[in-house]
C-alpha cells in the first residue's frame, strides 16, 4: 500500500486525507428519521482510504485501511425555503452513532444555516465511517457546498526496526 504522491516528478510522503462533498439525500419525509447522505464527489490522496457504496447496512461509507488517529469534519449546509425547521446530523461507526459527534441546528424560513462537527477519532483498519442527518420539516433539503473530510494525524513515533530512527508516517527523517 503506497502513501505517495508525485509531485514535480518526484516521489513525495502524503498524509492520508479523503473529501466527499456535492452531497444528495432524500428529503425528511417522516419527521427525526435518520437518512443517508450521499456524495457525488469524492477527493482521496492516498490509499489508506477505500470506499463501498451501497453496499450490505452501509451507505457510502469511507472505509480505513491504516489504524491510527484522524481528524473528521463535516460541515452540512441547510436550507428551508418555506418553513422553520430543527435539523440534526450524526457521524456513523460501523453503523453505530459516534456519540460525540450528534449536532443539532435550528434552520428560520428562506436561510441557509452550517452545521460543523469536528472531531478526533482514533479508528481501526476496516472501520467504516458514514453520515446521517434528520429534520422535523419536509421541506428542508441539504446544498451543494457540504463537505465531509477525514485526514491522518500525523504522530512521531519510535521505530526500532530502524537502529531507533523517529518515524513521521510517510516522513522518514
Amino acid at each position: 500500500m503506497t502513501r505517495e504522491r508525485e509531485i514535480d516528478g518526484s516521489i513525495k510522503p502524503a498524509i492520508p486525507y479523503l473529501e466527499y462533498y456535492t452531497p444528495s439525500s432524500d428529503t425528511p419525509l417522516v419527521a427525526w428519521q435518520w437518512y443517508p447522505i450521499l456524495w457525488d464527489i469524492h477527493w482521496i490522496i492516498t490509499s489508506d482510504f477505500t470506499e463501498k457504496t451501497d453496499i450490505g447496512i452501509f451507505t457510502d461509507c469511507a472505509i480505513i485501511q491504516t489504524t491510527g488517529l484522524y481528524r473528521i469534519d463535516f460541515q452540512l449546509h441547510i436550507h428551508d425555503g418555506e418553513a422553520n425547521a430543527s435539523c440534526k446530523s450524526h457521524l456513523l461507526l460501523n453503523n453505530v452513532e459516534v456519540w460525540s459527534s450528534v449536532g443539532y441546528i435550528y434552520v428560520d424560513a428562506s436561510m441557509n444555516v452550517t452545521l460543523f462537527t469536528t472531531i478526533t477519532l482514533y479508528l481501526k483498519k476496516d472501520d467504516a465511517i458514514s453520515c446521517e442527518w434528520a429534520s422535523d420539516s419536509i421541506t428542508a433539503i441539504i446544498q451543494d457546498d457540504s463537505v465531509f473530510r477525514i485526514s491522518y494525524i500525523p504522530m512521531l513515533g519510535w521505530n526500532n526496526n530502524q537502529a531507533g530512527v523517529a518515524v513521521n508516517r510517510g516522513v522518514r527523517r
